[in-house]
């Protein structure tokens, strides 16, 4: 009895104590790893939950929010979009327009939702419709010229759209579009289906099935016209040591046209430019040239072509044998080098490498702050005639000796 007269009496004590131990406990935790509240830089899609089986969203959801959070700073390095869902929680709602809270889903802890923009979002919900189309094939742009496209083929014939009630009921019309803008040759390709309105304009919030269409096309070229490959004519010699590196011609196929189809389909399958003259380049050099063409042939479009002719300096090596020179070597000192001379392997363009002169490669040791004694060191290079490399130093180390007392002759 005595007990339970001192618990009641001291009740209050016990309490007090009870609470101030877990302040201190609160203190102790969050000064170790004190909470950091965070504007994260994302924004979040909007996630539906527990939509009622018979019902829809209308529309594209297509709304996203930003989140303020407050966590102990540790658990910021696993904080990731991963692990963070924005929910729109859709229970018990039923068709109509609504306006439904956000709130964060997480598994990691502690993780507290400071803020959140916007709190919540409007949604309507409707009935699931579905209709069946036909589908339609589309066809933008012209064939390149002298070409004519065929009337297309596509599988399959019809297309399901499926979504809200009142978005499909918008729906007129499932299309595939197909550009044949520029082409030579047959087609064979999936295209992506589209919906649209009476308006022309596509629904982007239906679903279609198939989403695409498999879809033919013969395209043939007309009597009359023929495509041929540009040969460019080339006359000259370019500079003694050069090279021709390449010929570029723009564009490289033409399309040409007869009154008489007999006239293009006796040319060889390809046609000739005018001359470009090359003589004596020393660089790349291009121009703009007219083409050979019959009397009764002519070239669709414009029939001017850009020819570049690239020209680059014959590349070789040669090897020479240059003294080594000491530099940086304290006064009142003396180096002997051994050996004395390096073979440098040098290689660039020949007219550079026949013009080449001995003062063009300094071959040298630097011996700066360097002491009495035996050393092994590197040896370095100067090379100033530009366009000229060095690719090897034989021998590329060298020994030297530092003694005291002047060099003989210094």
């Amino acid at each position: 009895m005595r007990v339970l007269r001192w618990f009641a009496g001291n009740l209050g004590s016990l309490a007090l104590a009870i609470l101030l131990a877990v302040t201190v406990w609160a203190v102790a935790v969050t000064s170790g790893d004190p909470d950091e509240v965070r504007t994260l830089p994302d924004s979040f899609a909007v996630e539906v939950a527990h939509l009622d089986e018979n019902l829809v969203v209308r529309g594209a959801l297509g709304q996203s929010a930003t989140l303020t959070l407050r966590a102990p700073q540790s658990l910021w390095a696993q904080i990731s979009a991963e692990r963070l869902h924005v929910v729109a929680d859709l229970t018990g709602l039923g068709a109509g327009e609504h306006r439904v809270p956000l709130r964060l889903e997480t598994d990691l802890h502690p993780v507290r939702l400071e803020e959140i923009t916007p709190t919540a979002i409007a949604v309507v919900l409707e009935p699931p419709a579905s209709q069946t189309l036909m589908v339609q094939v589309r066809l933008t742009g012209t064939p390149a010229a002298g070409f004519a496209a065929s009337a297309p083929r596509w599988t399959p014939q019809q297309a399901t759209v499926a979504g809200s009630e009142s978005e499909v009921a918008r729906v007129t019309a499932i299309v595939a579009d197909l550009s044949v803008d520029g082409l030579r040759a047959d087609v064979d390709r999936e295209v992506a289906l589209t919906a649209k309105d009476a308006a022309g304009k596509t629904i982007d919030s239906v679903s279609l099935t198939p989403a695409t269409a498999e879809v033919t096309l013969a395209v043939e070229q007309q009597g009359g016209y023929r495509d041929v490959v540009v040969k460019a004519v080339i006359r000259g010699q370019v500079r003694s040591g050069y090279r021709l590196t390449g010929i570029s011609v723009f564009p490289p196929l033409v399309t040409l046209f007869s009154a008489d189809p007999a006239a293009v389909a006796r040319l060889p399958g390809y046609v000739e430019t005018e001359a470009l003259d090359i003589s004596g380049a020393q660089a790349d050099i291009s121009g703009s040239l007219t083409l050979r063409l019959p009397g009764d042939v002519t070239a669709v479009g414009e029939p001017v072509i850009f020819v570049q002719v690239g020209v680059a300096a014959i590349e070789d090596s040669v090897t020479v044998t240059r003294d080594v020179r000491p530099q940086g070597l304290a006064p009142g000192l003396s180096a002997r080098l051994s050996p004395a001379t390096v073979d440098v392997i040098l290689s660039g363009p020949v007219p550079l490498l026949k013009a080449l002169r001995a003062s063009d490669v300094e071959v040298y040791v630097d011996l700066s702050d360097l002491t009495p004694g035996n050393y092994q060191l590197q040896v370095s290079y100067r090379v100033l005639l530009e366009g000229v490399q060095v690719e090897a130093l034989l021998p590329a180390q060298i020994a030297v000796t530092i003694s005291a007392g002047a060099s003989p002759g210094s």
